[in-house]
C-alpha cells in the first residue's frame, strides 16, 4: 500500500467489517485498525528511521468546538529522505465528556521499538482505551482523517 492510498484502504476495511459503526462497540474497530497496521507501506522511510508507526492516545479536548472525550489511533508515515514529509492517518472515536472520562486524564503510546501485538496489548490497557473498549461504551461518533503535519 502507498501512503496516498492509506485512508481509502482503511475506510474500505471499515466498511467491509459489519460490526464497525456508530452505536456499536469499539472493540471491532480496534481489531480492524490492528489488521490495517499490518499492511506494509511501500513508500515510507525505513523502519530504523521510524518511517511507519502507530500512536494510541486519549483525552478530553474541544477540538470540534465542544468538550469531548476521545480515543485515537494514528498511523504515522514519514517519506524517505532528509526532508521527508510526515503524514498522519487518524481514526478517532468521540463521546460526550463526563466526570468519569475527565478522571481518566490523557496519555499516549507510540509503537516504535515494539512488535504490533505488544503495542495493541499495551494500547488496550491505556485507561482511556480500556474505558472505550468496555461493553457499555458504544461509539456515538468517529471519524477518519489524513493530514500532513
Amino acid at each position: 500500500m502507498r501512503m496516498a492510498e492509506a485512508q481509502h484502504r482503511l475506510l474500505e476495511m471499515l466498511n467491509n467489517q459489519g460490526d464497525v459503526s456508530i452505536g456499536r462497540q469499539a472493540d471491532p474497530l480496534l481489531d480492524v485498525l490492528a489488521e490495517f497496521a499490518r499492511i506494509p507501506a511501500e513508500d515510507t522511510a525505513p523502519a530504523e528511521e521510524d518511517g511507519d508507526g502507530l500512536l494510541a492516545q486519549f483525552g478530553t479536548y474541544d477540538f470540534r468546538g465542544t468538550r469531548e472525550f476521545q480515543v485515537d489511533l494514528t498511523r504515522q508515515f514519514i517519506e524517505p529522505g532528509e526532508d521527508g514529509e510526515i503524514w498522519q492517518l487518524h481514526c478517532t472515536l468521540f463521546w460526550p465528556a463526563t466526570s468519569e472520562t475527565d478522571a481518566l486524564g490523557s496519555d499516549e503510546l507510540w509503537s516504535f521499538g515494539m512488535e504490533l501485538d505488544q503495542f495493541f496489548a499495551q494500547a488496550r490497557k491505556l485507561p482511556g482505551w480500556a474505558w472505550a473498549l468496555q461493553a457499555k461504551a458504544t461509539v456515538p461518533d468517529f471519524e477518519v482523517s489524513f493530514e500532513q503535519v
